[in-house]
């Protein structure tokens, strides 16, 4: 149970190859365990959030990207947690993923195949706004 006395801040990265699939990867940590979510995790203290992303994009998948845009803020409110999570679109220059620490597995998804994962809370809302769509190149 994670139970904060404050919303805790996230940040996730969008990375979408010129395929058009997108990186997910599975959650391991204690909140969403084996959910589906973008690269991300919860800002650390005096981190910029921009910093937060490439850090946890980094930690997550070996990959080094840069944020680029602003996409998407969510709010995830449980039972026993708070979040405020900032969903920035994120470029690389390579797309070999090596799975890190919070995450079991990756998986490169086009908007066929993600209806069919297991998403963490907030993901479904997230890939129905339009910014987040249109960074994905997803237009059905």
């Amino acid at each position: 149970m994670t139970n904060h006395q404050t919303p805790r801040v996230g940040v996730a990265g969008i990375l979408v190859r010129p395929d058009g699939r997108v990186l997910l990867v599975r959650r391991t940590g204690k909140t969403m365990r084996g959910t589906w979510a973008f690269p991300g995790g919860h800002l650390e203290w005096g981190e910029r959030l921009i910093e937060a992303v490439q850090r946890e994009f980094r930690e997550e998948t070996g990959l080094l990207v840069r944020p680029v845009k602003l996409l998407h803020v969510a709010e995830v409110i449980t039972n026993d947690a708070h979040y405020v999570i900032l969903d920035y679109g994120v470029t690389a220059s390579q797309f070999d993923v090596t799975v890190g620490s919070d995450a079991s597995d990756w998986r490169w998804v086009n908007y066929r195949e993600i209806d069919a994962l297991p998403l963490a809370a907030g993901m479904a809302q997230c890939l129905t706004q339009s910014a987040v769509r249109s960074w994905l190149g997803w237009r059905e």
